[in-house]
């Protein structure tokens, strides 16, 4: 169910959204994360903390990259964008939809690519 956005159960208004009428004259927001947490559970009850709450805000048509050591949390970040991991904490919404309530359907028009493409045979 499509809700204009700015609207409760909506996607965000836009980037310094200024209303004219009922029309948002700025960008939409693709992908919105806030206090974003990924946690591993290690055994004995104790976990590691991979993501440990960031904020991100990225433009309809905008273009990003994660960049970081091995271990920083990349991976485990683009994995809860790509609704293929839940989020331990914090909130996410990728064109206006949370993945965990609205499912793999909210990341279809992310435009994910991966860094390392995987080919097979058939």
């Amino acid at each position: 169910m499509w809700r204009a956005p700015g609207t409760a159960g909506g996607p965000p208004a836009a980037v310094g959204s200024e209303v004219a009428g009922s029309e948002v004259v700025t960008e939409q927001l693709m992908i919105v994360a806030t206090g974003l947490r990924k946690s591993f559970p290690i055994g004995s009850g104790a976990e590691v903390e991979a993501v440990a709450g960031i904020d991100l805000r990225v433009a309809r048509g905008g273009c990003f990259g994660l960049l970081g050591p091995n271990g920083a949390g990349k991976s485990s970040t683009m994995r809860m964008i790509a609704c293929v991991s839940p989020r331990s904490g914090g909130e996410l919404s990728i064109l206006g939809f949370d993945p965990e309530r609205d499912g793999v359907g909210s990341a279809a028009g992310s435009g994910w690519c991966r860094s390392r493409t995987t080919w097979t045979r058939n």
